[in-house]
């Protein structure tokens, strides 16, 4: 599986936005089957969804797990870097 790459930027603009979101993860995080059914078949496509859990969810004894699960795919899979511009591009 690759990996994703965003810019520290481009996190920072996006966790804000989250932030100021009328909804907001709360005590939702997906379960097990979720992942393995959807985010790790595609996780470009949920990882903005996993950030926005991560960002405004909250832990709860019942979710603890579940959030856990979140942050080590999103450590996994997401790379922060300071720019996407290549050598070649330089």
């Amino acid at each position: 599986m690759s990996k994703i790459v965003c810019t520290y930027e481009d996190y920072d603009k996006m966790c804000e936005k989250f932030r100021i979101m009328r909804f907001q993860a709360e005590d939702y995080a997906p379960t097990l089957w979720d992942f393995s059914e959807y985010i790790e078949k595609d996780p470009a496509k949920y990882i903005d969804f996993l950030i926005w859990i991560d960002v405004t969810g909250i832990t709860t004894e019942e979710n603890k797990e579940a959030r856990k699960m979140v942050r080590k795919f999103l450590c996994e899979n997401l790379v922060l870097v300071d720019s996407l511009e290549t050598e070649e591009t330089k």
